[in-house]
């Protein structure tokens, strides 16, 4: 996945860019409309050509055209499939894809209290408003409508009432370039999350769903914000403690408990950095175990 604040083309960026777009050349005629993602591939955008939203939309479409599974590209770039909607990516069996690249404002605001120690409120209103664009050009009466975000920072959509913003054929899934799982965000009565699996699959990552109301999540145990930042619950006791060590307490834990992680390759890194290193780890190791007795 792109970084969606890169404006220039590294040599090895430019190298997968230009075999990204020999892909979609390949494949015109062969799925319906993908002469208008190419056209919006190569075309300059704010001074910037290969436009990392167009970038990870046509990465989207290749995983789906060339993945073994069921779920297959039917077309690309459909408007008017009801009033006023467009559909970046049809697939079979009526699911439509709206894709979207970047961070909400509220996950800028939580990133710089995180890594500045900063305690700037953020404003939900604000956040919610690019997610809710991509929500209502999705049909609303017809199909299983899923946004597809991916983000380049924290993961982690962060905002308490996403599921008011959704419907029960309509939600959101965030897929993270630093994390190993998807998060499914919806009301409690999404119909098709079977269909997001689906999609996960093609994706290779396992999902975390958050269907409904956070409290009710927190009151039966769940920690949202803790789940979808690290597909764990922080505030089991074993994380919990590890959330609240100091750097030389994690050092020492590491070197003591986990010696398949290399120590002294982490001693000059930041606390953040480690505590991220440990977390993402355990959760790797706890998706390779789900997936072996599955």
């Amino acid at each position: 996945m792109q970084d969606e604040n890169n404006t220039r083309e590294t040599v090895a960026g430019k190298k997968y860019n230009d075999s990204l777009e020999e892909w979609l050349n390949q494949h015109l005629g062969k799925i319906p409309n993908l002469e208008t993602l190419l056209h919006n591939f190569k075309d300059a955008r704010n001074g910037q050509r290969r436009n990392p939203g167009h970038i990870f939309h046509a990465e989207l479409v290749r995983e789906f055209y060339e993945n073994d599974n069921t779920l297959k590209v039917t077309a690309v770039e459909c408007k008017n499939i009801e009033p006023n909607t467009d559909v970046d990516i049809k697939l079979n069996d009526d699911i439509y894809i709206q894709v979207w690249l970047g961070k909400k404002p509220a996950e800028y605001t939580l990133e710089r209290n995180l890594t500045q120690g900063t305690n700037k409120s953020v404003n939900w209103d604000e956040s919610e408003r690019p997610v809710l664009k991509k929500l209502k050009q999705l049909p609303s009466n017809t199909g299983k409508c899923f946004v597809l975000n991916g983000v380049t920072g924290i993961s982690g959509i962060i905002s308490p009432t996403i599921h008011e913003l959704c419907s029960e054929r309509k939600c959101v899934m965030e897929i993270s370039s630093n994390g190993h799982h998807i998060n499914v965000y919806g009301k409690s009565n999404f119909r098709y999350s079977y269909e997001a699996r689906q999609i996960a699959k093609v994706l290779k990552r396992p999902v975390k769903f958050f269907l409904g109301d956070w409290d009710n999540m927190q009151a039966n145990g769940r920690d949202p914000i803790g789940e979808s930042a690290y597909g764990i619950n922080v505030l089991q006791q074993k994380y919990e403690s590890l959330w609240h060590m100091s750097k030389d307490e994690l050092l020492h834990y590491i070197k003591r408990n986990l010696k398949y992680l290399d120590h002294n390759k982490l001693v000059n890194q930041t606390l953040f950095y480690i505590r991220h290193k440990v977390y993402w780890d355990m959760l790797s190791r706890d998706i390779a175990s789900q997936k072996n007795n599955s």
